[in-house]
């Protein structure tokens, strides 16, 4: 209804307008709105909440992605693409399209292939926040890619796969210049992502001025998180961890938990009483799993 009536005259209608807010509109509707988002010359912020797909395909997804970035004449330098929309894909091509506009990015992609891609096209880019829905098992981890220079700042959550050390070594290789580091990990069964003395070894080359990290880890045996904890002495800032009744499911988490999103399973209620003033900063929690001990 919005374009029947302001169709090709937003800017005329909308002269100072700086930000754009999207929520819970569909892909084709998106795509109409954003082709009329022209010289308006204010206009530097486009967020998009909750996008649901409607007759979209992987190369539609990827049209949109590119309007997504291109819009309002390429003015936009801040773009908030959330988690609760369906996630993005961005194709491998030979002449890549590069979005020198944008200078801070919050988006949510398919896999890890497609954040590689999409850094290579972000020149300019300086604060990154990324989350990846769906393991890449078809990523090439001998394929060297080109460094991001400008970025300082990378917030990285990987959503519900187990993620392993090589992934996030591919992407951390390219970033050295980064200052703030933020990574969350839901899954995972990599002992390298709970060493606190093999991350250490790797960031060193890095001159960090924050990090914070949050992790799952599932093991098919006993773990021994006392030893776990001892690997991270060595960092600045605090660690402390959550175990199950089992002892096969740890998360190891920096102090304060800096994530404001986080996601816990029932098996832990047993023992996070014990846990004081760490979770301060959480602004929106998902408890699910094991129902029968919200019932006891």
């Amino acid at each position: 209804i919005f374009l029947e009536y302001f169709d090709g005259r937003i800017s005329l209608i909308f002269p100072k307008l700086k930000c754009l807010t999207f929520l819970e509109v569909t892909t084709d509707v998106l795509l109409s709105f954003i082709d009329n988002l022209t010289n308006l010359k204010d206009l530097i912020q486009l967020n998009i909440y909750s996008l649901n797909r409607n007759n979209i395909d992987t190369d539609g997804i990827q049209i949109l992605l590119n309007k997504i970035f291109s819009a309002n004449n390429s003015r936009l330098n801040t773009i908030c693409y959330d988690h609760q929309s369906i996630p993005l894909t961005v194709i491998d091509q030979n002449n890549h399209l590069l979005y020198s506009n944008i200078k801070k990015l919050e988006i949510f992609l398919e896999k890890l292939h497609d954040l590689h891609h999409l850094l290579t096209r972000l020149p300019q880019i300086e604060i990154f926040y990324v989350g990846l829905q769906y393991e890449s098992l078809e990523f090439n981890h001998t394929k060297e890619y080109s460094s991001v220079e400008s970025l300082i700042e990378l917030n990285l959550i990987s959503l519900g796969y187990s993620f392993y050390f090589n992934e996030l070594s591919s992407i951390l290789n390219r970033t050295k210049k980064i200052e703030k580091l933020s990574i969350k990990i839901d899954n995972t069964d990599d002992l390298h992502l709970i060493s606190g003395n093999y991350f250490n070894s790797f960031l060193s080359s890095f001159h960090l001025k924050q990090f914070n990290y949050l992790i799952k880890y599932i093991s098919n045996s006993s773990i021994n998180q006392k030893e776990i904890l001892s690997t991270w002495k060595q960092f600045s800032q605090q660690f402390d961890y959550l175990i199950d009744d089992d002892q096969n499911h740890i998360i190891l988490y920096s102090i304060p938990i800096h994530f404001s999103h986080i996601g816990i399973s029932t098996r832990f209620f047993t023992n996070i009483s014990s846990i004081n003033n760490h979770f301060h900063k959480i602004q929106s929690l998902r408890l699910y799993g094991v129902p029968h001990i919200i019932s006891e």
